[in-house]
């Protein structure tokens, strides 16, 4: 739970960056006072995978040692992009394995968050997210003594704000690639995710193979062109509802603020019991890894394709 006139880092993983946004919490609302970005060569972050976790880690660590807005942050929420992100809304008595079977991980390669629908019907919403992922991301922030109040998913938070209760497209505009959040008989059933460049050919060419053509209406947060909505208009005949004000980025902040920490509920699955979640019986208390081996080394800074450009807001 975040508390009133609180400082708040909130962490965003990119394609091939990590946006770094500051906000004063107070009674709820969230208000932006800096922002940032620390870009990465594709040997070190790529497709929103950190290919190399000792680099990724120190260079984080550098960038938060040369702000002191930063230093003095204690909490930090982790936000994982839709290209990283499992979705899936179900009955409670659906088995959770089929959702689990359907990834391309084993169970305890996961880390799996599971949160209450939004109406009476009992139905949850189940995220999914490499645990690894997870473990490698909020590493540089624990080991600068901060600590992980919030690991979700964008996609969930904006998907949760705006649910319509009818079929539609949610699509949020990223700064370099667009995702698709599928709402269908009150449910989250798929999330897709694509470059800006081809998003429409390739979001037509997925509607149309997954037999998704009854949906017609669209949302849209975040930027999109005028473009790419008139030619989803003309192929599949889909109507927009009204623009929704805000820049994409604070909308996932404000959305976020009061969620249940992460941590408070994930289950991980456990190798060699098949058909089986097993809840783990240490508390994570919102710090991971204390609970885990660390198996990353401090390092010295490294500066090879590090970039922090601050921009008062």
């Amino acid at each position: 739970m975040l508390f009133s006139k609180q400082q708040l880092l909130t962490v965003f993983l990119e394609p091939d960056n990590i946006k770094l946004v500051v906000s004063q919490v107070s009674s709820g609302k969230a208000t932006r006072t800096y922002a940032g970005q620390i870009s990465f060569p594709s040997t070190v972050l790529r497709d929103a995978f950190i290919a190399d976790s000792s680099k990724f880690s120190s260079q984080v660590k550098m960038a938060l040692g040369q702000k002191p807005q930063l230093a003095q942050i204690k909490g930090v929420q982790l936000i994982i992009p839709p290209e990283k992100t499992f979705i899936r809304t179900m009955d409670p008595n659906e088995d959770v394995e089929s959702f689990l079977r359907s990834l391309p991980y084993f169970k305890e390669e996961l880390v799996l968050q599971s949160y209450p629908g939004k109406d009476k019907s009992g139905q949850i919403v189940h995220l999914a997210f490499e645990k690894k992922l997870v473990e490698e991301l909020q590493q540089p922030f624990l080991d600068a003594g901060k600590k992980i109040n919030l690991v979700t998913s964008g996609a969930y938070l904006l998907s949760a704000k705006t649910n319509l209760q009818e079929d539609y497209f949610l699509i949020l505009g990223l700064e370099k690639s667009s995702a698709v959040v599928v709402h269908k008989l009150g449910k989250i059933i798929q999330l897709v995710s694509f470059v800006n460049d081809v998003f429409a050919t390739r979001f037509i060419e997925f509607v149309r193979n997954n037999n998704l053509t009854t949906v017609k209406k669209a949302q849209v947060l975040g930027s999109l062109s005028s473009e790419i909505t008139t030619k989803l208009g003309t192929d599949l005949g889909l109507t927009f509802g009204a623009p929704i004000a805000g820049d994409i980025y604070d909308l996932m902040i404000d959305a976020s603020v009061g969620k249940q920490s992460l941590f408070s509920n994930a289950v991980v699955g456990t190798k060699g019991e098949p058909g089986k979640i097993s809840l783990p019986s240490f508390s994570f208390n919102g710090n991971f890894l204390e609970t885990l081996k660390r198996g990353l080394p401090l390092l010295g800074a490294v500066t090879v394709g590090f970039v922090l450009a601050w921009v008062v807001i």
